[in-house]
């Protein structure tokens, strides 16, 4: 990896560790600046999400306000939705699911700036521990994520802020969807032979260092600057998918 690959990969760990969101710049990071071929660069990316999703995961059952969360069934609705959106994947329109993932990320973003003091209810936050509920957002982040080709924290963010879900349980559990959508991504590369072993380990540990400085960062910081920057990333992230999708 280049220099410049390193700092923008690195960027983009930190932002993962803040904010949960970022992740989607480390493809072009490796395919514009180190010349990577885009499957390769995928492949990388994926397994390099892998090890942020562990620290994240560690983490969260070491906080003792994440420990209460039992996200098994949203690690299990995403690997579902994932690979139903895989098989639908020919079926659907896949830039108009894409624009409508950058819509949500940027609508989400601006309600969240324009609400900066709304308060998750604590009913909301007994429904994010519900099983059921979980399934179902796995699921749908899961196939979101096969059909518009993005990682699971930047669909499943907007989500959980229009259900007002609290913003450090929002971040908690859009870092750990990485998890099982990273994990299950990398078993196919892995089967398709596209993986390239170093270059993604690689790409994991410049992602991890840029993930725990974020993720230490933003506990120093009041929630309400936590949320605006979550804000902020989401509206910058969707702006740029859009843009990027339309271009294509």
């Amino acid at each position: 990896m280049s220099s410049l690959a390193i700092l923008l990969v690195a960027l983009a760990g930190l932002a993962l560790g803040a904010t949960s969101i970022g992740g989607i710049v480390v493809v072009p990071a490796l395919t514009v600046a180190d010349q990577v071929p885009v499957p390769e660069a995928i492949a990388a990316a994926n397994l390099g999400f892998l090890l942020p999703a562990v620290a994240a995961f560690v983490a969260c059952r070491t906080s003792p306000d994440m420990a209460r969360l039992r996200l098994a069934p949203l690690g299990l609705g995403a690997i579902a939705g994932a690979g139903l959106g895989a098989l639908t994947l020919d079926a659907l329109p896949t830039t108009a699911v894409r624009l409508v993932v950058a819509a949500l990320a940027v609508l989400s973003g601006l309600l969240a700036l324009l609400r900066p003091h709304a308060a998750a209810s604590a009913e909301a936050a007994r429904r994010l521990e519900r099983p059921a509920v979980q399934l179902a957002l796995g699921l749908a982040v899961g196939c979101g994520s096969a059909w518009s080709g993005t990682g699971g924290p930047v669909l499943l963010t907007p989500l959980l802020l229009v259900l007002h879900a609290p913003t450090a349980s929002a971040i908690a559990m859009a870092q750990y969807i990485q998890l099982p959508i990273a994990g299950a991504a990398t078993a196919a590369n892995l089967a398709s032979g596209q993986l390239h072993w170093r270059l993604g380990l690689l790409v994991g540990a410049v992602l991890t260092a840029g993930w725990l400085l974020g993720w230490l960062g933003a506990r120093r910081l009041p929630l309400a600057v936590v949320r605006r920057l979550l804000a902020a990333s989401l509206i910058g992230v969707g702006l740029w998918y859009g843009w990027q999708t339309l271009k294509a």
